[in-house]
């Protein structure tokens, strides 16, 4: 994160001057060393960034992104440094231009607030119905070609371009499975062990309803994980 930019930003949203000042203390001269085996490298100054594990990194880090850009047609999810965006049409045609209007407007703003991306672990994936014979054209960001996949994993969830969720049911099933080993296994009584099984939180995250699913049956919906 630029902190020169963060500065500007909350100017901008008129954050109260004592306000301003005591986050700018708090980012400033901030330094660094790396220690391997005992031996020190040169202490390097912290130019962008916010200090890791600190409770105002996030929120410094939402605001200096809260005007991520945006477009009538995109559905955009962002949570910390994850992003994706959504666009749905009648014809993958549709789409494409849609998702590439948004990516040149995207380059813009990560080059404006000196944010880099990295282009390799940008995946692109197709919902729709039937069969689809040949990939779509290429979405670019900044001259890189976004690859077309068949399933991504975005914030721990694997979807497919059927969405079936099939891998993800396989990767629950095998996590079960080996929850009910260790409860088979346990040295505890058996109240105690269903107790502690319960208490664990297996598939509260991953048992949501799919709002993707109802949409695709009738919309090319294309998935950018940025």
């Amino acid at each position: 994160m630029w902190q020169d930019g963060l500065i500007y930003k909350l100017i901008q949203l008129d954050f109260p001057k004592y306000l301003i000042n005591i986050l700018k203390s708090f980012l400033e001269n901030r330094t660094f060393k790396v220690i391997i085996h005992g031996e020190s490298s040169n202490t390097g100054v912290i130019k962008a960034g916010t200090p890791q594990g600190s409770v105002l990194s996030s929120i410094l880090y939402s605001i200096f992104t809260s005007d991520f850009p945006s477009h009538p047609r995109i559905i955009t999810c962002l949570f910390a440094d994850d992003s994706a965006v959504f666009a749905q049409a009648s014809t993958i045609n549709c789409i494409l231009r849609t998702l590439q209007s948004f990516l040149n407007s995207l380059e813009e703003w990560l080059t404006k607030w000196r944010i880099t991306v990295n282009t390799d672990k940008t995946k692109a994936i197709m919902f729709r119905k039937g069969r689809t014979n040949h990939n779509p054209d290429n979405l670019e960001l900044f001259d890189e070609p976004s690859d077309w996949v068949t399933e991504v994993k975005y914030l721990g969830l694997i979807i497919d371009n059927k969405l079936t969720f099939r891998q993800k049911k396989s990767y629950l099933k095998e996590k079960f499975r080996a929850k009910v080993f260790l409860l088979k296994t346990s040295p505890f009584s058996s109240n105690r062990s269903s107790d502690l099984f319960l208490s664990m939180p297996h598939l509260s995250g991953d048992l949501q309803p799919n709002p993707i699913g109802k949409k695709s049956r009738s919309f090319e919906i294309s998935f950018l994980e940025l």
